[in-house]
């Protein structure tokens, strides 16, 4: 019997003790770490890919426009596949950003794959990009 409550206690009506409790808080704290890690970048990857679909039409509507153009407008405009061409512009986006939209062309060999083709061969590279980030389109336009 208890002298301070006046109940006997049995062996099995314990409860825990101090230190289990802290040793559970210890453990239960150490698993919310990766957890809040885990949902840290979850909300980045949400951010990202918001961005992505804002920028992603921007990138689409300018390849649309370049593949109605006549080829012999897109050929006059090759500058090779590191220099943007002459049609290249400014957008800004419907968040308010102002992006350029580059376009890089270049004779493409369909025999060898030479980026580096010095003639007309009949195809064009055609690559539309973001600059400053890694989003681009890239296609083969034929004569």
């Amino acid at each position: 019997m208890d002298s301070r409550t006046g109940y006997t206690r049995s062996s099995s009506q314990r409860g825990f003790s101090y230190l289990e409790a802290l040793i559970a808080t210890f453990i239960i704290g150490l698993s919310l770490v990766p957890a809040m890690e885990a949902l840290q970048s979850g909300s980045q990857g949400a951010a990202i890919n918001k961005q992505q679909n804002i920028d992603r039409p921007l990138l689409a509507g300018k390849m649309e426009q370049l593949l109605a153009s006549d080829y012999g407008q897109l050929g006059a405009a090759v500058a090779g596949t590191t220099t943007p061409s002459s049609l290249s512009d400014s957008v800004v986006s419907s968040d308010g950003r102002s992006l350029q939209r580059q376009v890089y062309l270049a004779f493409y060999d369909g025999e060898t794959g030479d980026l580096f083709a010095s003639a007309d061969t009949g195809l064009l590279w055609l690559r539309v990009e973001l600059a400053g980030t890694a989003q681009s389109l890239e296609t083969l336009v034929s004569q």
